[in-house]
């Protein structure tokens, strides 16, 4: 089972279990490219209007086909469309490169920039990872992996094993633990 952990919201994303279920890289991937759309949809500008119109017809699924979206912007539009979404939003050239990519081609491990900047906790069987701990997310994802815990029956043991990616360290843990930021490992 894998889910992300976004604030408040739990996202169930193991793209092993069906065509039809996005993995942790397609649930950041439509993310950004939602963003990217709402902010360009924003902008009064006819190039902002022409990528947003042509992106519209594409964001609404949960597993966004990038691919079809790269061809239908590069078929369509006669400018630098790349360059007018790194002119235009709060988006590195790096983020926009990888978002439009599909798997692993892009610039950036877009999972790893999730946890860093967005500031998601990513959840793959007993093991959780974020960038850093902190007392806000811990708490916030101690509701999270109780549920999971209780409504997948696991893990077994109770133990979760959070990894800081910021710095490599694991520690295991326990719901209470987590939920009282107790970073002392069992």
């Amino acid at each position: 089972m894998e889910f992300w952990i976004q604030g408040t919201e739990l996202v169930y994303c193991d793209g092993d279990s069906g065509c039809d279920v996005p993995n942790h890289e397609a649930v950041v991937r439509a993310h950004i490219l939602k963003d990217i759309h709402d902010i360009l949809s924003c902008l009064d500008n006819e190039k902002a209007a022409e990528i947003a119109s042509l992106m519209e017809f594409y964001i609404d699924e949960s597993i966004i086909d990038v691919v079809a979206v790269k061809c239908g912007l590069n078929d369509r539009l006669e400018f630098e469309w790349m360059d007018f979404i790194d002119q235009n939003t709060p988006y590195s050239r790096d983020v926009i490169d990888s978002a439009f990519h599909n798997d692993f081609q892009g610039t950036l491990d877009l999972r790893l920039w999730a946890c860093e900047n967005l500031g998601w906790v990513r959840v793959v069987g007993k093991n959780v990872e974020s960038w850093g701990f902190n007392r806000r997310q811990m708490k916030r994802a101690a509701w999270a992996l109780d549920e999971i815990q209780q409504e997948w029956s696991y893990p077994q043991d109770g133990l979760w094993y959070w990894e800081d990616r910021k710095t490599g360290r694991t520690i295991p843990l326990n719901i209470s633990q987590i939920e009282n930021y107790n970073l002392t490992g069992i």
